[in-house]
């Protein structure tokens, strides 16, 4: 007989059904749910930690406490107040005055700070030191970027002394800082109330005449530079018979910051220097840096030429909405010259609309 006419053998009988006990239940359901819970935890602590401190009344408070970590919480500050949802605090002028007050402190004891730097150098190693020191004016710097962000002139003071004379080269970045700062508030405060401070004016104008020798060269045509576009942002007779000096200082970047803050008054004394940075083929325009490959050196002065050029039509068409009564023949020229040089589309569009509306406006004042 062949196995497939042998009788199959019953199956065993299924287990009987039993309901789920309290185990199973705790199996299945509780310690899912507890992982989870733990998981949903951690982040929250985490999504906690990252938030904790970004109150910027609470970073204006640690930041006084002047620790390791002050100069970041400086900078986290400098940043909050650039986004819209803390408009309102750039207007506190209580908020100000305690970040202007950390400032001044830390100037009155930098002196010390240096001293105290060196005699630790000694002790526990001059590359600690330095990072102390650097931290401290990383934190200077930090606050005077976020006092630059208040509509109020709480901290102008602050912002006045430390945009003085250094007697370090590192702190040069604090003074470049503060010098911008004050641009930056004289684009939303009063010229008026900046003008009428005789301290801010006194430090602008000497800050404008500085020079430096040697390895200081360029940290203080850097510090002219910011100067002058610190004048040129609050305005008035003095500022501006002090940028129309300027116009013949040696470095371009003084000469382009002057020229755009008179032009932004409608000073046609301008017009010279609007004219070098209107020159597609200016040379000065080009960036002066040692590069390590041709081509980043290639990039960085394509980058500064066109930023040279967008900034000069910018300013050339403030002075003409200023004082469109002017002769802008030589102005028309150049950007026709632009036009039709290597120049980005985008530079060269933004020219020809100028230019248009110079001959536009020309036409519009002939005698019918």
């Amino acid at each position: 007989m062949s196995d497939a006419a042998q009788p199959q053998k019953p199956l065993p009988p299924l287990p009987p059904v039993q309901p789920p006990n309290a185990s199973f239940l705790l199996q299945l359901f509780l310690i899912p749910l507890v992982i989870v819970i733990i998981i949903v935890s951690v982040w929250l602590l985490f999504s906690w930690l990252a938030h904790m401190g970004t109150n910027p009344r609470d970073l204006v408070r640690d930041i006084g406490k002047v620790n390791d970590a002050s100069w970041q919480r400086a900078y986290n500050l400098a940043e909050l107040l650039r986004k819209p949802q803390y408009d309102e605090l750039k207007d506190d002028p209580k908020l100000a005055l305690e970040l202007a007050s950390t400032l001044q402190s830390l100037r009155a004891t930098r002196p010390q700070r240096k001293k105290d730097v060196e005699v630790q150098a000694d002790e526990r190693g001059r590359e600690k030191a330095d990072a102390v020191y650097d931290n401290r004016l990383k934190l200077e710097l930090f606050i005077c970027r976020a006092l630059g962000e208040f509509r109020t002139p709480a901290g102008i003071p602050a912002l006045t002394a430390a945009a003085g004379p250094v007697d370090d080269p590192r702190a040069f970045i604090v003074r470049e800082a503060a010098l911008q700062s004050i641009a930056v508030q004289a684009s939303v405060i009063d010229p008026q109330v900046m003008q009428q401070d005789d301290a801010l004016m006194k430090t602008l104008l000497e800050a404008s005449l500085e020079r430096g020798t040697g390895g200081n060269l360029e940290e203080y045509n850097r510090v002219r530079s910011s100067a002058a576009f610190a004048l040129g942002m609050v305005g008035g007779d003095e500022a501006l018979e002090r940028l129309a000096q300027m116009l013949d200082d040696g470095d371009p970047n003084v000469r382009y910051n002057a020229a755009t803050g008179l032009a932004r008054h409608g000073d046609t004394r301008a017009l010279p220097v609007l004219g070098e940075m209107l020159d597609p083929n200016n040379t000065e325009a080009l960036v002066d840096v040692e590069a390590k490959r041709d081509e980043d050196v290639s990039a960085g002065n394509a980058w500064k030429r066109a930023l040279v050029l967008s900034n000069g039509i910018r300013a050339a068409r403030q002075m003409f909405e200023k004082h469109p009564d002017a002769d802008y023949s030589q102005l028309v020229q150049w950007l026709t010259d632009l036009e039709n040089s290597d120049a980005n589309a985008r530079i060269k569009l933004d020219a020809k609309a100028l230019r248009l509306e110079i001959r536009k406006a020309e036409a519009a004042a002939q005698p019918t």
